[in-house]
């Protein structure tokens, strides 16, 4: 019998594909958000939110590097059974991403705040942004931003609870907005367009169910009657 001819391994993609898709990702939710806050309405709020739970339906940076892990296990293993439990494992680590990523959506009078997931991290009583992951989509925030009509206000609000002293993280958090700030402006953002705020540990993250305590920021983007948030930073404290 003749042998069967194994299939080609596809090349490697282009490192820049990556953070290109990520924009792009951004910028469709951008347009969709615009739309929906243009005439708020339960209809569209709906909808909304679910085209943002498609788009953002994505895994962290460590569940990537543990997907990788595993498909290379099962080129060292061809066996059946080695394959169907990386394939279980897989699965079971994309639910919880999923779950630790959802999207939240909150609808009051005349505005909609919307809260999108990301894996940047701030480092324990840390203000510091180093992080490359977290560089690169504050440039995209940057991008976003610029397209927007001149009338767009932005806030970037700082949050903290790494001390028992609640002023210490009102400091923090007031630290990492300004250096968000700082960030925005070297990216071309007029600073007319710019403030910050800092709100220590006086408003709880939503995500009580995670192991992890969190300190993060966000950026708010708000346009006359219409608020939109594009920008939420979480951080885990070991």
């Amino acid at each position: 019998m003749a042998k069967k001819k194994k299939c080609p391994e596809c090349p490697a993609g282009e490192k820049w594909a990556v953070p290109y898709a990520d924009f792009l990702s951004l910028l469709l939710a951008l347009f969709i958000a615009l739309y929906a806050i243009s005439a708020v309405n339960t209809a569209k709020v709906e909808a909304l939110k679910t085209e943002i739970i498609k788009i953002f339906d994505f895994p962290d940076s460590k569940g990537v590097k543990e997907s990788s892990k595993n498909s290379k296990s099962e080129k060292q293993f061809d066996g059946p059974g080695i394959a169907m439990q990386n394939s279980d494992n897989t699965i079971e680590q994309q639910n919880t991403n999923n779950e630790r990523y959802k999207v939240s959506l909150d609808q009051a009078e005349n505005q909609v705040a919307i809260d999108l997931p990301t894996g940047v991290k701030f480092d324990d009583k840390s203000a510091e942004i180093y992080n490359p992951d977290m560089i690169n989509f504050i440039k995209i925030i940057s991008m976003i931003i610029n397209k927007m009509p001149e009338s767009v206000s932005v806030e970037i609000r700082g949050f903290a609870n790494d001390y028992d002293n609640k002023l210490d993280d009102y400091k923090l958090g007031s630290d990492r907005a300004y250096n968000v700030l700082k960030m925005l402006i070297s990216n071309g953002i007029d600073p007319k367009r710019l403030r910050y705020s800092s709100f220590g540990d006086s408003v709880k993250i939503k995500n009580s169910d995670l192991k992890l305590a969190k300190i993060y920021f966000r950026v708010d983007i708000k346009d006359k009657k219409a608020q939109m948030s594009v920008l939420d930073i979480i951080s885990e404290v070991k």
